[in-house]
């Protein structure tokens, strides 16, 4: 589980002796168990030999560096847009509001089936406090969207519970 989410995070890299080059990841991860996983996000025509072979010497010296731990490289083609904007939306979302948070559980406690999270909102009573409360249980995976799609106050969602 993700626990910070950087974006273009700068790396000081050698790419012939004394010639000092940075390179941007356009992610960094730092997972809760302390892992940091950089990401290079690049469109897949754009792999050329010689990207392949920059990014190869790159993610090398960032690992052997401490830098991370790992690189992994995503292309356009690995990224599924809606999984894409709904981890930015939970992401954006992270930050506790204890008394918004505490009532989307009693209202949560009270429903069954499905319901849209705008109307879970409304029920909540607390604008978009509530909405954000529910979008954090989304990334819980207390609440599950019905359908694989972008999270809005129109998305139908079902109550699973505490997560296993």
């Amino acid at each position: 589980m993700t626990k910070v989410l950087r974006e273009q995070v700068a790396f000081e890299w050698q790419a012939a002796p004394r010639k000092s080059r940075t390179h941007y990841f356009d992610l960094l991860v730092e997972q809760v168990d302390g892992r940091r996983i950089a990401y290079p996000v690049k469109p897949e025509v754009r792999l050329t030999p010689k990207f392949m072979a920059e990014i190869a010497q790159v993610a090398q010296q960032a690992k052997m560096s401490g830098f991370v731990d790992d690189v992994r490289l995503l292309t356009d083609v690995d990224l599924d847009p809606i999984e894409l904007s709904n981890a930015r939306l939970t992401y954006g979302m992270r930050k506790p509001d204890a008394e918004a948070d505490a009532a989307a559980a009693d209202v949560l406690a009270g429903s069954a089936g499905v319901a849209s999270l705008g109307e879970l909102t409304a029920r909540i009573g607390l604008g978009a406090r509530g909405y954000r409360a529910l979008i954090r249980l989304v990334r819980k995976g207390r609440l599950r969207s019905v359908r694989h799609e972008r999270l809005t106050h129109d998305t139908e969602v079902f109550h699973v519970g505490e997560p296993a």
